[in-house]
C-alpha cells in the first residue's frame, strides 16, 4: 500500500513493515490493540511537513571589522538549523554566533572570510533542505 510518496506499507498477519526501497522500520505485533496503536503513531509521523526554505541568505559586502547577520526562513515541523561555511559546519564561538537558529551573526568579519560560501541546512525527521549560498565579500576599512 503506498502512503505518501516513497513511503510503502507492507502488512501480513504478524507483522508490519515500512519501507522505501529498502525497509525503515519493522514492527511485529501480537494483539489488534498494539497495531492500532503503533499505526496512530505512524500517521503522526508521515503527517509532519518537511522542511521548505522560503526566504534565502543574501550576499554582502562589507569592510574587515564590521558584523553580519544571514538569516533564513523555512516552513515545517520540528525544525533544526544548521550554519556551514564553504561546506563546513559552523559551532557556536567567538565570531560565530547562533549557528544552529535561523539566524547566523558573525562578529568582525576579517579578510580571510572574503568569498566565504555560506549556507545553511534546514532539517527535520522527515527531510532536509540547503539553503542557496550567500558569498561574503570583505575590503579592508579605508579612513579618509
Amino acid at each position: 500500500m503506498c502512503l505518501a510518496e516513497n513511503f510503502y506499507l507492507q502488512l501480513n498477519l504478524t507483522f508490519l513493515c515500512l519501507y522505501t526501497s529498502t525497509p525503515l522500520l519493522k514492527y511485529s505485533y501480537t494483539n489488534r490493540s498494539k497495531l492500532i496503536l503503533f499505526l496512530s503513531n505512524l500517521l503522526a509521523f508521515l503527517t509532519v511537513d518537511p522542511p521548505k526554505i522560503t526566504q534565502y541568505p543574501e550576499s554582502k559586502s562589507l569592510a574587515t571589522g564590521a558584523d553580519i547577520t544571514m538569516t533564513v526562513r523555512a516552513t515545517g515541523d520540528n525544525l533544526l538549523y544548521q550554519w556551514q561555511k564553504d561546506g563546513i559546519d559552523l559551532s557556536n564561538d567567538d565570531r560565530h554566533h547562533d549557528p544552529g537558529t535561523h539566524t547566523l551573526r558573525i562578529v568582525k568579519v576579517e579578510k580571510g572570510d572574503s568569498k566565504a560560501h555560506y549556507r545553511c541546512q534546514v532539517k527535520n525527521e522527515i527531510g532536509d533542505e540547503f539553503s542557496r549560498e550567500a558569498v561574503l565579500t570583505v575590503s579592508k576599512l579605508v579612513i579618509v
